[in-house]
């Protein structure tokens, strides 16, 4: 697809939201509980409760989100409203996490869109201003709702392979603007690079003290870090391998993940949207999923088989039962 149609444009992926989808959960209490739930009493409902109705029909949950899927491409993104710009093509992949949730991986071929290394970087970057934000929603409760679904909370899934640091970058520091910043050149990595690399190492470790962010201005973030704007961007460059787009984001959302304020609404999930600097890199990433084997899955399932042949069952009855393999 590359190959026939060029680079893509953006990367995108779509989680399931289960207990929050009222719609599913009103089919699933319509197929088990023989009853149609309002939206009152799906709402009150506890945890366990909705756990009840999506353990009972795994089946219809897969085909539910498959559908949504199907529907929220032709009937939305392709739509004459074009929230993401009038898409030429689409790829995606859908993965089941552990718990049996499904998610999706999709690239997004978008028309006229800026290319990278192309067109001016400040071209590239109104383009993603026009449709990518991780901003706290102003006066809309709605929108603050499903934005709340889009904070990093340092879940176990963060850290994988022993590593210390978010795979996922979080928290982001925080920028004025949109801007792509470049790794250090030659002459800069000899001249002052291990300075900046101790310095953002320094940077990083008071992001990460900050939580979920303060409402403070960028002088005072750049008073509280002791740094100079220039040093702040130079301290940021030091830590990058590769060209790297960092979002306007404000000191009091360094833990919002990537989001189309259009799309969020419509999907009332949690989603992420870049836009593809390395094409290659990503299709790899695409690759590996379109692969992978669902190695963690068959591990839970070969040490269930193994605990019921020696006649403990617990491990088989979580499996079943338990609301974290939801």
């Amino acid at each position: 697809m590359i190959r026939q149609l060029g680079l893509a444009t953006l990367f995108c992926s779509f989680s399931a939201a289960e207990t929050k989808w009222n719609h599913m959960l009103r089919i699933l209490g319509e197929l088990l509980d023989k009853k149609s739930y309002s939206n009152t009493e799906l709402n009150d409902m506890t945890w366990d409760e909705k756990c009840r109705l999506i353990q009972g029909d795994p089946v219809t949950c897969a085909r539910h989100f498959d559908f949504q899927v199907q529907q929220s491409i032709l009937k939305f993104l392709m739509s004459d409203c074009a929230p993401l710009g009038m898409i030429a093509d689409w790829f995606y992949r859908v993965e089941f996490q552990q718990r049996g949730s499904p998610h999706i991986h999709m690239l997004v071929w978008v028309e006229g869109a800026p290319k990278f290394g192309e067109d001016s970087d400040e071209d590239v970057c109104a383009f993603i201003d026009n449709i990518i934000s991780c901003a706290k929603p102003m006066d809309d409760c709605v929108l603050d709702v499903l934005v709340s679904r889009q904070v990093d909370n340092h879940s176990f899934t963060c850290k994988k392979k022993f590593e210390e640091e978010c795979r996922f970058h979080f928290p982001q520091p925080p920028m004025k603007s949109t801007e792509i910043l470049y790794p250090f050149g030659d002459d800069e990595e000899v001249s002052h690079g291990k300075r900046y690399r101790s310095m953002w190492k320094r940077i990083n470790e008071n992001l990460n003290e900050m939580k979920e962010g303060e409402s403070i201005s960028f002088e005072e973030l750049f008073n509280k870090l002791r740094v100079t704007e220039e040093d702040y961007i130079l301290a940021i460059r030091s830590s990058l391998k590769s060209p790297t787009i960092f979002l306007k984001r404000n000191p009091d959302e360094l833990r919002i993940n990537n989001y189309n304020k259009h799309c969020l609404v419509a999907w009332r999930a949690n989603l992420d949207m870049q836009y593809i600097l390395d094409i290659y890199s990503c299709a790899m990433y695409v690759v590996s999923y379109i692969s992978k084997a669902q190695r963690g899955t068959s591990e839970l399932l070969r040490k269930a088989c193994q605990e019921a042949r020696e006649g403990n069952l617990d491990v088989n009855w979580k499996l079943v039962h338990k609301k974290q393999f939801i």
